[in-house]
């Protein structure tokens, strides 16, 4: 009798395991995506995410009309997408790729074309991010872009090889490796080890998108792989639930309890952390001179006091072009230290500059100074 069971229950495993092959093989040849890419979800001020109902956050343009953009909306080539002041975007590609967009950002669907701002890229087969005059090429790897108005561009690579060109054919292409980065245009790039503290607020930046933003992108694959793991888990269940009967076919009796207790947990939320205040004391300023101009006569040192729960500090530097009265980029990156020293050939006769404390995926206050520039010309 005992013998007649066993074979039973093996030929229900048998028929269970091959009832969930036939299952994920059906699902893996289920309809592939027919959207380009999709907005995975939005989350605004750092903290929430956004209602269905709430305007603002997100621009959509195509074919010269605009739309607000909402989570699950799928996106065409072509589209361009613009973040606002407060909202956070996380975009996901039919080919599995993921781009992490921060506030006061935008590009163009493809891959990610003429974009500004910043954003980091999870990549699953052949991806770029393409600004004005830089390119961000990769396979299978993740990187973050960053692009100022001026055209200066910021690539650190975190996994993988990314190779950055020029859009312009101005220099030759540059392969990075995990834990590089480079600063490209108008020079050519030059790779150097990217600091501790950016690769850790960019990390905790995307951790925490990933942790807000739901995903719902689960693919058909997947979805069969969980349908035949469910069938086999119920498999197992039946064998268990056959080998834990007595002879007779009635339940064994409850064991007895180890007068054990599970070590109960505070209940102790942990403490919100204090915000981030701006930084003080930044030098230089030309309300700290008379007529508000220093004499640059040798590489710049900007500093500024450091601040409290600080782990680094976004800096950027703009000049004034004297004929064109335009803003340009001097400097726009991001230290542990708080001061950066820059050649004064990159300044102007009228500057401006601005720094923000970061901790991690937390920022804090814009604080900003002004100041001139006196040029000596030897004779």
């Amino acid at each position: 009798m005992k013998l007649l069971q066993c074979r039973i229950v093996q030929r229900f495993v048998a028929g269970c395991v091959s009832l969930a092959l036939v299952v994920s093989g059906i699902a893996g040849c289920a309809t592939k995506p027919t959207y380009h890419a999709r907005i995975e979800g939005i989350v605004v001020d750092q903290q929430r995410l956004a209602g269905e109902a709430e305007s603002g956050l997100v621009t959509v343009t195509r074919d010269g009309a605009s739309y607000e953009g909402r989570a699950g909306m799928e996106l065409r080539r072509g589209d361009r997408i613009a973040t606002g002041p407060r909202a956070e975007a996380v975009i996901r590609w039919a080919s599995g790729s993921v781009l992490y967009v921060r506030p006061n950002s935008s590009g163009r669907i493809g891959s990610f074309f003429d974009m500004l701002g910043e954003v980091f890229a999870k990549v699953r087969g052949k991806f770029e991010v393409e600004t004005t005059f830089v390119r961000a090429g990769a396979r299978g790897t993740s990187y973050l872009v960053r692009a100022a108005p001026g055209g200066e561009t910021t690539v650190i690579v975190f996994e993988g090889t990314v190779q950055v060109d020029s859009t312009r054919n101005a220099w030759a292409p540059v392969t990075l490796g995990a834990g590089q980065m480079v600063l490209a245009h108008p020079r050519p790039p030059q790779p150097f080890a990217a600091p501790e503290a950016e690769l850790k607020s960019t990390s905790d930046w995307v951790d925490r998108l990933d942790r807000q933003v739901p995903q719902t992108g689960t693919s058909s694959s997947s979805t069969g792989t969980a349908i035949a793991v469910g069938v086999a888990a119920a498999a197992v269940i039946a064998i268990l639930a056959t080998r834990n009967r007595n002879r007779d076919g009635t339940p064994p009796p409850p064991a007895e309890p180890t007068g054990r207790t599970p070590p109960a947990g505070t209940g102790t939320a942990p403490p919100t952390p204090k915000p981030l205040a701006a930084p003080t004391g930044l030098t230089p300023d030309r309300s700290q001179i008379s007529g508000g101009t220093h004499q640059c006569t040798g590489p710049m040192t900007f500093r500024w006091n450091a601040v409290e729960g600080a782990r680094s500090y976004a800096v950027r530097i703009e000049s004034q072009d004297e004929k064109t009265k335009r803003w340009q980029v001097a400097a726009n990156t991001t230290v542990a230290a708080t001061q950066l020293v820059v050649d004064q050939k990159r300044l102007g006769t009228a500057n401006r500059w601005t720094v923000q404390a970061r901790d991690g995926d937390r920022s804090g206050p814009v604080a900003s100074a002004a100041f001139g520039c006196q040029f000596y010309v030897l004779r």
